[in-house]
């Protein structure tokens, strides 16, 4: 089917449920793309389509006539702005370090009480802080988290950037970095 046959360009449509991760998605797209593709998000209802929730993107369940449209009208990314954001969610940059160190103890452990046991703490304040993190990356609950947790990173990538978060040269904690324009 020709949608417009004046216009060419190299158009790149992400459906976002069919990615294990975000790096998964980072890696296709730094493997596979040029800067001069242009991207379009197809959005689900899953965990990636969730935390992704801020990009613009058409619906799975949309009919031919609204995909057509929205290819024609709907927004675009840039491999560079897409990228851009991919790494600001992987860095976890709009979490606290506290935040952060509790997503390397949640990551550890299996459960929210192994998790308040291994921080020395109650288990009411772990899931209040989990529901905080979980708020912030558009996920509803704890076992989201964890699953996101497990998907995306090792144990040592969370401590990583739990590391990048404190600096050891001020003895304060970072301020969260500029959140990208979307």
């Amino acid at each position: 089917m020709q949608i417009d046959s004046l216009r060419e360009e190299n158009l790149c449509i992400i459906d976002i449920e069919s990615f294990f991760s975000l790096q998964d998605i980072k890696h296709r797209v730094c493997n596979e793309l040029t800067d001069s593709y242009s991207i379009i998000f197809v959005k689900g209802r899953g965990m990636l389509s969730k935390v992704l929730s801020s990009l613009e993107g058409i619906s799975r369940t949309s009919s031919v006539t609204e995909f057509i449209r929205y290819i024609k009208e709907g927004r675009r990314y840039t491999v560079y702005h897409m990228l851009t954001i991919i790494n600001y969610l992987r860095e976890l940059r709009n979490l606290t370090h506290t935040e952060i160190s509790l997503a390397c103890a949640l990551r550890r452990q299996k459960n929210i009480t192994a998790t308040s046991q291994l921080l020395h703490c109650s288990t009411k304040a772990v899931y209040q802080r989990v529901s905080a993190v979980a708020q912030k990356m558009n996920l509803r609950y704890g076992t989201q988290i964890q699953y996101f947790l497990y998907r995306e990173y090792t144990i040592e990538e969370l401590q990583q950037i739990d590391c990048m978060k404190h600096r050891p040269d001020t003895g304060i904690f970072q301020n969260n970095g500029p959140i990208p324009h979307l």
